[in-house]
């Protein structure tokens, strides 16, 4: 018979052993996630805001000390918009209401920072992005896509014609 050598781990220390173990392993699964998936989305928004602004510093030609205020505004609106309350509301209608609300609030705090000339060009800019937007809203991929419209296969710009440009 083989002779069974004593662990030099006491018995009370195993559980505490396994709990180690299985707090880095968690941890290592964690930094495994962020690593693949990133930051998440507040590093998405804060990268967003930052390209936002130097858009609009570019357009506007604005000062540093305005482009800095501007992204303040912007950081807290969107800090405003991810609260509970708008976040819980159920009802489109009302969520669009406060959007509305919300970006014409933002976009007064931005203009009371401009000179007249940078004000006409961000009303210029707005207005451009509303068409846009309108634009937009007639597209069939804003539509719920269901046969018929456009999304069946082969349609696009050759298929069903219900695009522009198609046959």
């Amino acid at each position: 018979m083989r002779e069974q050598k004593e662990s030099k781990i006491p018995r009370k220390n195993i559980p505490t052993i396994v709990i180690m173990l299985t707090v880095g392993i968690a941890l290592f699964s964690l930094s495994t996630a962020l690593a693949v998936n990133g930051p998440g989305p507040a590093k998405a928004y804060t990268d967003k805001t930052s390209a936002h602004v130097a858009m609009l510093k570019e357009r506007l030609k604005l000062t540093d000390i305005q482009a800095e205020k501007i992204k303040a505004i912007l950081e807290e609106s969107h800090k405003q918009a991810m609260t509970d309350k708008v976040m819980n509301m159920s009802d489109p209608a009302a969520v669009a209401k406060w959007r509305a609300e919300q970006r014409q609030a933002t976009d007064e705090k931005i203009k009371a920072l401009l000179t007249d000339e940078q004000k006409k060009e961000f009303d210029k800019m707005n207005a451009e992005r509303h068409q846009a937007m309108k634009e937009h809203q007639g597209h069939p991929t804003t539509e719920k896509m269901v046969p018929g419209m456009g999304h069946e296969p082969g349609a696009g710009s050759g298929g069903t014609g219900k695009y522009p440009g198609g046959k």
